[in-house]
């Protein structure tokens, strides 16, 4: 969301379009297509407003007043997150998660942009603003917050601070000059010694904003009165009110407080949708939160709590089971019985799977045991069995372990997972679910997650000479013995013969390994793990079971196909520096 001469720019990431809104009127204005999958608005002070389509290696600005559409270049690859600008220098700051880097971006007087500079920002930049003379961005799945002084030309400059979490930074803002706060989890690592989970809490983070030290952190999901707080995902700041705003995409509420004056756990709540994401002040102080499951706005009175609705689009009742399994997998619907007593957190499947991807944490599983890194549910459908262990055959059998390893309160209750659920179809009406219901239901939305677009696929549709050759040395030294050829469902898992590369480039062949290998990464069963699927391995660092290879390029240069244990960490490359190229530009366009 964002807020431009009194008006509510919202986008509709399913819709491909942004819906500009009055505020006093509770109406829409006007509904502009733009890209593929709007992913982030940044109001620009010539009254401009920027779009960031993360499936298009494009960037929209909709001019002020006509709100038509200019796109500009800001490719090759897609799947930009992020975007800050400078006015003063006409550069823009574009978070760029395919190429682990913030692109910066001058304007020239036509409206044009030239890439001046890709500046190295760990793993999975998103979120990216300006603050002082300095330019502050997230690393989703490095888990920093990384503070760069920026040259008099714009350009990216020295490292100043970086702050470091054990989970994902989702968003931040700055309370003034006073303070800047970090939506994540509990900051330490996840702890799984009894059934529940520990840990996994939503906080608030309070830095210096100037050196990134930490002075405290507010836990948000033990609120007296507002129903616990299971994940943080948009905060947003008022200067005339000093009011501070944070939504949960698996809350049902939105808190906010007065930083300096109070503390965040004073905070007040109001109900909203499922799954409150975007949240934003208007002109004359009060609060929107956006509800993606519900495609609807909710405005809140800071002062009284009161609350009005406004929905977008035509989205009806929800009716199938996919579309029930979509909001109990994005919201707290799934488990609404879960505590945070002590220790024990909320949660939802999204705390983990964000976009139903991968956090790049280490989470425990089996008391303790053992440790290892999320995997994508992308996918999964054609990527049975389940598990690093692989002892789950189906996707049903899978939702039914999920909902049985994390309904909290099994000690008091051991049928605490087999309660019926009340499932919410639009904003004002539920659905009662029974256990079987929940769940054919949180397996049948899992079977639709789609594979994200792959942001380095080249436009004519095919692989590029150097990926061509990637995948002939793929399949000639023998790397599909463990990750194997996999098709869709639709296509009974058969890839048809000499169409590998074809079937690869639509996004329907896995490379996943239907049984145990032990390869020389840390063993979570006996016998060894299961291969993950390398579709979308763009998307995923660190690697390998305990997340010890931070990109493609280190899994390569620890990969001898000719070893026994082809990944052991002793290992040197079985390939040379061509072929380390060719495999790599195969494995990225996957």
């Amino acid at each position: 969301m964002g807020r431009r001469d009194g008006l509510l720019y919202v986008a509709a990431t399913t819709a491909n379009a942004v819906y500009i809104v009055d505020p006093d009127q509770a109406l829409v204005r006007a509904v502009v297509p733009v890209g593929r999958f709007p992913d982030a608005l940044l109001a620009l002070e010539d009254g401009r407003v920027a779009v960031v389509p993360r499936y298009a290696p494009e960037v929209g600005l909709l001019e002020p007043g006509t709100h038509a559409l200019k796109t500009v270049a800001a490719g090759p690859e897609a799947a930009h997150r992020g975007l800050a600008h400078d006015p003063a220098t006409h550069t823009f700051y574009l978070a760029s998660p395919a190429t682990g880097s913030i692109k910066v971006y001058r304007e020239d007087a036509g409206g044009g942009w030239r890439l001046l500079q890709q500046q190295p920002a760990g793993l999975s930049p998103r979120v990216v603003r300006l603050a002082a003379g300095r330019l502050l961005a997230t690393d989703f799945l490095g888990h920093t917050l990384t503070a760069w002084g920026l040259e008099r030309d714009g350009r990216v400059g020295a490292q100043l601070a970086q702050a470091r979490f054990h989970a994902p930074p989702t968003d931040f803002v700055l309370a003034g000059g006073r303070a800047l706060y970090v939506l994540t989890h509990e900051d330490r690592d996840v702890d799984r010694r009894d059934f529940t989970v520990y840990y996994l809490d939503s906080v608030l983070c309070e830095l210096d904003p100037d050196t990134l030290a930490r002075r405290g952190d507010s836990n948000l999901t033990e609120l007296d009165g507002a129903r616990l707080t299971a994940k943080l995902d948009g905060a947003a700041y008022d200067p005339v009110s000093g009011w501070l705003a944070v939504s949960g995409g698996a809350s049902d509420d939105v808190l906010w407080f007065r930083p300096g004056l109070e503390p965040a756990t004073a905070a007040r709540w109001a109900r909203v949708g499922a799954n409150p994401q975007g949240v934003v002040f208007d002109a004359r102080g009060r609060i929107w939160v956006a509800d993606r499951l519900a495609d609807a706005l909710t405005r809140i009175d800071p002062k009284t709590g009161a609350t009005r609705h406004l929905t977008l689009g035509s989205r009806p009742e929800r009716t199938t089971p996919a579309e029930w399994g979509e909001v109990l997998f994005h919201s707290r619907d799934l488990t609404p019985r879960n505590v945070a007593d002590g220790p024990r957190s909320v949660y939802a499947c999204t705390a983990c799977h964000e976009d139903g991807t991968v956090d790049g944490r280490l989470h425990p599983a089996k008391r303790n045991r053992f440790r290892s890194m999320t995997k994508t549910d992308r996918g999964i459908a054609t990527t049975p069995p389940y598990l690093s262990i692989a002892d789950i055959a189906t996707l049903t059998e899978f939702a039914d372990n999920i909902i049985a390893s994390h309904a909290q309160g099994w000690e008091h209750d051991p049928s605490y997972d087999r309660y019926p659920v009340s499932v919410r179809v639009s904003l004002e009406a539920t659905r009662t679910l029974d256990p079987v219901a929940t769940r054919r239901a949180l397996a049948a939305y899992m079977a639709t997650l789609p594979n994200e677009p792959n942001p380095f696929a080249v436009p004519a549709g095919g692989f590029s000479e150097a990926a061509q050759r990637g995948a002939r040395l793929f399949v000639a030294r023998a790397c599909t013995r463990c990750h194997q050829a996999v098709g869709n469902v639709a296509l009974g898992n058969r890839i048809p013969r000499g169409r590998l590369l074809e079937y690869a480039l639509r996004g329907q062949v896995a490379f996943a390994g239907p049984g145990l290998y032990d390869v020389g990464t840390p063993v979570l069963g006996a016998g060894g793990n299961n291969p993950p699927s390398l579709r979308g391995l763009w998307s995923t660092p660190p690697y390998f079971s305990d997340g010890s290879a931070r990109t493609i390029a280190a899994v390569i240069e620890r990969t001898d196909p000719d070893a026994r244990k082809v990944h052991a960490p002793q290992h040197r490359s079985g390939f040379s520096e061509a072929e380390r190229h060719d495999l790599a530009a195969f494995l990225t366009s996957l």
